[in-house]
């Protein structure tokens, strides 16, 4: 093999496919959710958060950690990666999960980087590939096959004694966030309710440097009636200077640092959204 031809190896579809499922089982071990178990049974501990140098030398983490790590190894080999978040219920808990997603052969294939997954068509004679999510969550498509790291022993017994499907947010009812951009719904169920937005996402537009500005916005599941709507911004944080709007339908505010409160009268409002050109614009926000 010439150097040319180990240089050109990112470019091959099969090299990229092998690497990673590379990725897929190596981070679990590398940054061990069971060494952050233990770590939190013997007091507070410094989280290691979205820095992947720091979550290799501290060795512990949970999806998040194990997701940023997993996105930066595919870096490295000169993949395009994103993080997909799930959000979704299980006897009404809300839960969530985040794992890598790459892009391969033209499609963008999640790998669990947590639980040491990753999904191929098991069909015999079918050249290797790994799944899209969109194949993975159409249950019509036959020969999906979960491929996991059995290495991972500490997950097995959890999974034996708790019951527990790690890879339970693969349902069609789960809101997906793709790149940090998507929507989740959201049931008003009341007209006297509050919203916290917790185990969600706590925000409103978009929190990543991707060069555009879609963000994440809300669904709302409301009764018909009309609606008194307050939206309480926390926090904010913006980059450039262009117009903020906080909408719900196509009613907007105008968005100001020195405001706080955000009122509305709606019929059934429809949706909650952010509207800027701006790259990067965020709002930490509660309803009532």
């Amino acid at each position: 093999m010439t150097r040319e031809v180990a240089l050109r190896a990112p470019t091959v579809a099969c090299f990229s496919y092998l690497y990673a499922t590379q990725v897929a089982t190596a981070v679990p071990i590398l940054i061990s959710s069971s060494d952050r178990e233990f770590l939190n049974l013997n007091g507070t501990f410094a989280e290691p958060g979205a820095n992947p140098d720091l979550c290799i030398e501290a060795r512990h983490g949970i999806c998040g950690n194990q997701t940023w790590v997993g996105i930066e190894l595919l870096k490295l080999a000169d993949l395009k990666a994103r993080p997909v978040e799930f959000y979704y219920s299980d006897e009404g808990q809300r839960l969530n999960h985040v794992i890598p997603e790459v892009l391969i052969d033209g499609g963008w294939r999640p790998i669990d980087t947590t639980y040491g997954g990753y999904w191929i068509d098991g069909t015999p004679g079918v050249p290797f590939a790994l799944r899209t999510l969109e194949e993975i969550l159409d249950k019509s498509r036959t020969g999906t096959k979960l491929m996991r790291n059995r290495a991972l022993m500490p997950y097995a017994f959890y999974e034996k004694t708790r019951q527990f499907d790690p890879f339970g947010y693969l349902n069609a009812d789960a809101a997906v966030i793709r790149g940090g951009e998507g929507t989740i719904p959201l049931s008003l169920a009341s007209k006297r309710g509050s919203e916290t937005f917790r185990d969600i996402p706590n925000f409103l537009g978009d929190n990543v440097h991707n060069g555009n500005s879609i963000g994440v916005s809300y669904k709302l599941n409301t009764p018909i009636g009309n609606y008194k709507v307050t939206v309480n911004v926390a926090g904010a944080a913006q980059e450039g200077d262009q117009p903020v709007r906080i909408c719900l339908d196509d009613a907007c505010r105008n968005f100001s640092r020195d405001q706080q409160q955000y009122q509305f009268l709606a019929r059934q409002p429809k949706s909650l959204t952010l509207k800027s050109d701006a790259d990067v614009c965020l709002c930490r926000a509660s309803i009532h």
